[in-house]
């Protein structure tokens, strides 16, 4: 099943499902002890969601892990916003795959909780990307997405630099992965580093052979050189 990029956006779909992740909703909360006036963006994010299931014609969705913030439980707070967030999506039918941030999203009503360690999907294994997964998955697998990253791509034009989401793109062994961009609108990210990346499951070779797109589309070459 090839995964469809949608354009200008850090969304993909996949046979009948839209793919999404890194939203960390609830940032917002650490955001305002530091004392930023930051409203809380989850309607904004369901709508921006809705929107592109919408537009894809998506039939459910599947989050790639870190849908929550806080890393050390959950909150009360956070509890009641996950919740009006889910209840606001147009499709029942929600899949999350835990990220490191996910810590007891189980409690959230109105969706399933797949592993760390991944699901298969179709042809594809859909996991975060903090865990190894399931090798008896990967072996299975034709295709590999995953998020955690949060990938930036640096561009320098002269004397300006500045940094956009991307897609990496690439081959470990003979299997195809996808690393998302992330979807949050208040979470940063950082420049893809084939040295030092955070999916443990890929190899620097993979990563150094990989190509960076822009949510446009635009290719900008081997990430070694990017």
């Amino acid at each position: 099943m090839t995964l469809q990029f949608l354009y200008n956006e850090a969304a993909a779909k996949l046979h009948d499902a839209l793919l999404l992740s890194d939203l960390h909703l609830g940032i917002e909360y650490d955001l305002q002890e530091k004392g930023y006036h930051v409203p809380l963006q989850f309607k904004a994010v369901a709508a921006h969601v809705n929107a592109i299931i919408k537009q894809s014609r998506a039939r459910q969705v599947i989050f790639l892990g870190d849908v929550k913030h806080d890393v050390f439980g959950l909150k009360d707070k956070e509890h009641r916003m996950l919740n009006a967030f889910f209840r606001r999506l147009k499709t029942k039918r929600i899949t999350v795959c835990k990220g490191n941030h996910d810590s007891e999203i189980e409690a959230v009503k109105g969706i399933t909780v797949a592993a760390p360690e991944g699901f298969l999907f179709e042809d594809t294994l859909l996991f975060h990307g903090h865990a190894q997964p399931d090798p008896e998955l990967v072996k299975k697998a034709d295709a590999i997405c995953c998020g955690h990253e949060h990938p930036l791509a640096q561009i320098r034009e002269g004397r300006h630099t500045w940094t956009e989401k991307a897609w990496i793109l690439g081959l470990q062994g003979k299997k195809r992965f996808t690393v998302f961009p992330h979807f949050g609108p208040l979470v940063g990210g950082r420049v893809f580093d084939p040295e030092k990346h955070l999916v443990r499951f890929l190899s620097n070779a993979s990563c150094r052979n990989a190509s960076a797109h822009l949510l446009s589309g635009v290719r900008l070459g081997k990430v070694r050189n990017v």
